[in-house]
């Protein structure tokens, strides 16, 4: 949800002590859903090296595949229902897909370098699935040469940190990045991370409040200076310090609001799609909008809700809950084709 907030246009949340937009939805969400991620893996399950990876392929690369071809496909139809404007500027220019350009779309997308503006924030999904195969090649690679757990734990320390430092140093001297997969490196690294973090020798339970409170203003600090997010200490800690808010209040949450834990819980069950399509839950919500009188921007690829806290609210209730609704009408159709 806070991806979705980060995508939604707004002039009347940030003030010097309280840049809520950024504090909601800022420099911590996606580098946290690498390090959440890390929580349903283990060196057992890497080590099956196989089954791991095809479990990676079926729920990560071809759903996200899928997404990309069925977008291509829709290229010059976005474009004709006014979804894209070729006059407006989103860091490139559109134009319409000859069938040359379509084919070789399509083929990019295959191989996870498509580029559909619709679907661009799958490039999280992208770099997951590549990070998630690379860690268990280099984990099954490891074990041949030693089985001491405490070893492999180590050697996978210095494989999955040092990079990701050397890298950042590299961006940092050199302006040096890696197309497409610049995150690659760093989103190994935060998955290591909560690997560890929920692992046998740590295991955090998430249940202190003082703890709860400390990480929070921790991200607002990092929030509120404005440093230079992008060494791997300041997003490491920043990181793990909004996953314990996080997780904090989601145990309150699961223990005490009944009803909500069931909403929330729908939604992290489907983040996946929501992460995915919510840019399209924009664009029906901004359709409904302008049919009930509103002259909104429909062609903007981010929700335009300016000053206005219930077009704020209206946008993120569609692009939260439009690709629930999308996946659970496929899910319904598929069973009963």
């Amino acid at each position: 949800m806070a991806i979705v907030i980060w995508h939604i246009e707004v002039s009347w949340t940030d003030t010097p002590l309280m840049p809520a937009h950024v504090l909601l939805s800022g420099i911590w969400p996606v580098p946290l859903f690498f390090l959440l991620a890390g929580f349903f893996i283990n060196n057992e399950k890497m080590l099956d090296t196989k089954n791991f990876m095809l479990r990676r392929v079926k729920r990560l690369y071809l759903p996200t595949v899928c997404l990309y071809l069925g977008a291509v496909l829709l290229h010059n139809v976005f474009i004709e229902t006014g979804f894209y404007d070729v006059n407006m500027d989103y860091g490139k220019y559109i134009t319409p897909y000859s069938l040359t350009d379509t084919l070789k779309q399509l083929f990019l997308s295959i191989f996870l370098a498509g580029q559909e503006l619709i679907v661009a924030p799958l490039w999280f999904a992208c770099v997951l699935f590549v990070s998630l195969c690379l860690m268990a090649i280099v984990t099954k690679i490891i074990v041949r040469f030693t089985y001491d757990e405490q070893r492999i734990r180590n050697i996978q320390l210095m494989l999955f940190f040092l990079p990701a430092f050397l890298y950042g140093i590299a961006k940092y001297i050199g302006q040096f990045h890696i197309p497409r997969y610049d995150q690659l490196l760093s989103a190994v690294w935060l998955i290591y991370v909560g690997m560890i973090i929920r692992g046998k020798s740590i295991n955090l339970k998430f249940n202190s409040g003082t703890l709860a409170i400390i990480s929070l203003f921790i991200v607002y600090g990092f929030t509120v200076i404005q440093t230079d997010n992008n060494n791997i200490a300041s997003y490491t800690l920043c990181t793990l310090a909004a996953c314990y808010f996080i997780c904090y209040i989601s145990k309150i949450i699961e223990q005490k609001l009944g009803f909500l834990r069931k909403i929330l819980s729908k939604i992290g069950r489907e983040s996946f799609y929501i992460m995915g399509l919510h840019l399209l839950g924009f664009k029906c919500c901004t359709i409904i909008l302008n049919a009930l009188g509103c002259n909104l921007n429909l062609a903007k690829l981010i929700a335009p809700a300016g000053d206005s806290l219930p077009l704020f609210l209206c946008y993120l209730l569609f692009g939260t809950f439009i690709p629930v609704l999308m996946i659970d009408t496929f899910r319904w159709v598929r069973l009963r084709s």
